[in-house]
């Protein structure tokens, strides 16, 4: 019994012995790689910090910014970045353990740069999809959508410029087939502003204005006004054939802000860019019926121009979203 006894305390001791050992490390797991701020505004010629944490130092700028925009560069856990001109470029951060933070850097103020070169003979091949009428996006299993936007000749207003828009889709009813129609871009080229012609046609019919007066020139990017900034592209009123109901039109715009695009070529190359985009607000009698619908979105790129497009849908046209596969410059 005494035999049992201590046999039983031993194994006991063991127990706790080996129980005591197994005790959690105390050891705190490191703090994830990161930044205070991924995305910061800085004003032209400011300064802005943002703390880096986390991860194993040192900590390194492993892709710069675009220059023209801002700079950046590390000491010690501070990210510095200085503005230079309004804009939107970005900056890769690196701890020693390859951990990878970007950090999308805005810096206010007015766009300057020229972000869509009109340069005859230019071509802009780009892949997407269709649009319905509905908003369904138009299948293409084989992936046959493309468009070709060739900057061609000189238009018939003032600085403008006719763009050739060729473009290859599966339709609903007609299967494959090939449209090819003229576009219109204005240019302001002392402060950047583009204009594209577009009807309203669409418009007056869904609402009994008898108009033949259907084009209009409206402003689809004004990079004068820094990201944020808000216009006014359109706003008017028209009697619908009854007399009985006012119909008011508004198409607003707005610099919606800074975007990394990636093509659709094979090498999936990635561009900064600046996105513009096109709303309108319809209002009968006073009250509004349609609020925010997107008209427009396009996304452009210091001396290159369109990386991606999007033109919306109406109640007689097929929308279109569209980026870019290849140039020719």
């Amino acid at each position: 019994m005494k035999k049992l006894l201590l046999s039983t305390l031993i194994i006991s001791g063991f127990v706790l012995l080996f129980f005591a050992g197994c005790t959690e490390d105390s050891t705190a797991p490191p703090t994830v790689f990161g930044v205070s701020t991924s995305t910061p505004t800085v004003a032209p010629g400011g300064d802005i910090v943002v703390t880096i944490s986390g991860g194993t130092t040192p900590y390194t700028v492993t892709a710069g910014t675009d220059t023209l925009v801002a700079t950046a560069s590390v000491t010690g856990s501070s990210l510095n970045i200085h503005g230079v001109d309004g804009g939107f470029t970005t900056v890769t951060v690196n701890d020693a353990s390859s951990g990878t933070v970007t950090v999308s850097i805005s810096v206010s103020g007015a766009i300057t740069d020229d972000l869509f070169p009109i340069i005859l003979g230019r071509k802009f091949t780009f892949a997407g999809h269709a649009i319905a009428t509905s908003g369904a996006t138009l299948p293409d299993p084989t992936n046959r959508y493309q468009t070709v936007w060739t900057l061609a000749a000189p238009g018939p207003l003032p600085g403008s410029t006719v763009i050739v828009d060729s473009t290859r889709l599966i339709h609903p009813t007609l299967g494959e087939i090939l449209v090819a129609r003229n576009l219109l871009i204005l240019k302001n080229n002392i402060t950047g502003e583009f204009f594209f012609a577009q009807t309203l046609g669409p418009f007056f019919r869904a609402f009994n204005i008898e108009r033949t007066d259907t084009a209009r020139i409206i402003s689809v990017a004004k990079p004068e006004l820094g990201i944020g900034g808000e216009w006014v592209a359109l706003d008017s009123t028209y009697v619908d054939s009854l007399g009985t109901s006012n119909i008011r039109l508004e198409i607003l715009g707005k610099v919606e802000g800074g975007e990394v695009i990636t093509d659709s070529s094979a090498a999936h190359t990635k561009y900064e860019t600046i996105q513009f985009r096109t709303r309108r607000r319809i209002s009968v009698n006073g009250a509004v019926i349609v609020d925010n619908a997107t008209t427009s979105r396009i996304w452009l790129r210091r001396d290159i121009g369109p990386i991606q497009v999007l033109i919306a849908q109406d109640t007689e046209n097929l929308g279109h979203f569209r980026t870019i596969k290849d140039k020719n410059f």
